[in-house]
């Protein structure tokens, strides 16, 4: 009924009402054409877009080149030599609480609490929620990878677990890698879910979904990487710290914040800045930042 008011009250002046089709995932992927997250962002249409993602611009987690080294491993020398340097990763990195993982001093009462309880500054999550998360996550993985998860198995991205969380999560990795290496990436089976970090006009993209999919890509050589971003979770501002939710929640100060920003992004950010002042500098440009002054 108000549809049709609407159309004859537009119709009287002149116009006409009409429907736009709008795609639920919105494809930037261009080769003619490339845009990066961020401008993708500004000109989509839709909640959800596709974009190419650079390799240089992601920056991978602590697990994730833990899963590399583990793959080249696997490539060189085989699963057994793969699985040694895997055990070795969960034997290294063995948290007691949150504050030794986010390497914090342990002011707060949530600082002395399980390590999977972990959140970042910048999160709208609560350490129990985020735990929560985590153990029903692994359980769903777990269940998809043939093994019925108990708590003693542990959590794939730090020690301790059991013998066959490691077996799964090898299995897993190898099995993502041959078929990659073979097949090349296929987004039929769901596209890598990724979030946009920015320290002032550097953008930098960490998975959110699709961790082992990445380090696999990464692993065999590739350039990009198609990535969808969701506009409820697409950018976190390093300038905006003092609004991100667990900051003004109080679980962490502002100076935590940005350590924890930095300890996450600051080596690549400081590389990039490099980088960036090197190929200034090759064309003749003049440097009106310093990498010191980010």
């Amino acid at each position: 009924m108000l549809k049709r008011c609407l159309k004859s009250v537009i119709g009287i002046s002149g116009y006409e009402l009409r429907r736009i089709d709008v795609p639920a995932i919105q494809d930037h992927r261009s080769v003619e054409a490339p845009c990066s997250p961020l401008e993708a962002l500004y000109s989509s249409t839709s909640d959800r877009f596709v974009v190419d993602v650079p390799v240089d611009m992601i920056v991978p987690t602590r697990m994730m080149l833990a899963w590399i080294a583990v793959l080249k491993a696997y490539e060189a020398h085989g699963e057994a030599q793969a699985r040694a340097l895997l055990h070795g990763y969960f034997t290294y990195l063995q948290p007691v609480n949150v504050a030794q993982y986010l390497k914090l001093p342990a002011r707060k009462e949530w600082h002395h609490g399980h390590p999977l309880s972990y959140v970042y500054p910048w999160e709208d999550m609560l350490p129990r929620e985020k735990m929560d998360f985590r153990i029903h996550l692994m359980r769903h993985e777990a269940g998809r990878n043939g093994l019925q998860w108990q708590a003693s198995d542990g959590w794939k991205g730090f020690g301790p677990v059991s013998k066959r969380l490691i077996d799964m999560e090898l299995g897993r990795l190898t099995r993502i890698y041959d078929s990659i290496k073979q097949h090349g990436l296929d987004d039929r089976h769901g596209h890598v879910l990724g979030t946009l970090f920015c320290a002032g006009n550097f953008q930098m993209v960490q998975p959110r979904r699709g961790w082992h999919r990445v380090a696999v890509c990464m692993m065999v050589g590739l350039t990009s990487i198609p990535i969808m971003f969701d506009r409820r979770h697409v950018v976190v501002r390093l300038e905006d710290a003092e609004f991100w939710p667990n900051v003004r929640r109080g679980l962490f100060s502002l100076d935590e914040a940005v350590k924890i920003f930095d300890e996450r992004f600051g080596t690549h950010l400081r590389r990039g800045v490099e980088k960036r002042s090197s190929a200034l500098v090759q064309r003749g440009d003049n440097l009106d930042v310093a990498p010191a002054d980010l």
